[in-house]
């Protein structure tokens, strides 16, 4: 997996590549904390690429949500493919989580 990170506008974009597993979930975790540090709350996630997500890559964005919330912020995943989207739908994440499908939409 990578994480490439960009600013779109004020808001962090996190661009995710490949499979967020349990062997590299850490990796976005800590992407979400330096944006903390930056007191950076307002953030997507492009997962135009993200192939495969398991229950640790989901718990990564469940375990933020609180301190976005706290900070006015917004979390909002983009372009989720539909084996990614088929897990947050059957989690009932999104409807926690807001999703877009297209970059206008996110904006």
């Amino acid at each position: 997996m990578t994480i490439e990170q960009n600013n779109e506008n004020g808001v962090l974009l996190l661009s995710v590549r490949g499979d967020l597993d349990a062997s590299n979930a850490i990796a976005l975790d800590e992407a979400f904390e330096k944006a903390f540090g930056n007191r950076q709350y307002h953030i997507t996630v492009e997962c135009d690429q993200l192939n495969y997500i398991s229950s640790a890559g989901v718990g990564v964005f469940i375990s933020h949500l609180d301190s976005i919330a706290q900070n006015n912020g917004e979390l909002a995943l983009r372009n989720l493919t539909p084996n990614v989207y088929a897990v947050f739908e059957m989690l009932n994440l999104h409807k926690l989580i807001k999703i877009y499908s297209t970059k206008n939409q996110a904006q």
